[in-house]
């Protein structure tokens, strides 16, 4: 907790003592500059929405890596683009995108096995 002198009040206060009514309330008051700039890690749900139904091992497999929403869209798009326009690869923003990366890559190799496995 802040220690703090106010002026005016301290007559009646010691050195150290927060006036009444001053006393943080939650929100931004609290938090560190580290905690508001920081996104949440994807869940399984954000996982199914950005890739519909998959194996649940390679949703456990993505979802150990800890990737955030936006490093899993990343990975996403990326991999779509070199899919679909065959373009070098772009260099990923960090270790977690491309091994996210690595993983839908596994998961398209292993589709397109499957696809020509059925007769």
């Amino acid at each position: 907790m802040r220690r703090i002198c106010v002026a005016g009040k301290a007559k009646r206060m010691r050195c150290g003592e927060q006036p009444p009514g001053t006393r943080a309330a939650g929100g931004s008051r609290r938090a560190t500059p580290v905690d508001m700039f920081t996104k949440p890690f994807a869940t399984e749900g954000d996982v199914k929405r950005l890739l519909g139904e998959i194996d649940p091992l390679t949703t456990s497999r993505i979802l150990a890596i800890a990737p955030t929403v936006d490093e899993l869209d990343e990975a996403i798009r990326q991999e779509e683009d070199a899919a679909a326009f065959g373009e070098e690869e772009h260099t990923p923003s960090s270790a977690r995108v491309a091994n996210v990366r690595a993983v839908l890559a596994e998961l398209a190799a292993a589709e397109l096995d499957a696809e020509g496995a059925v007769p």
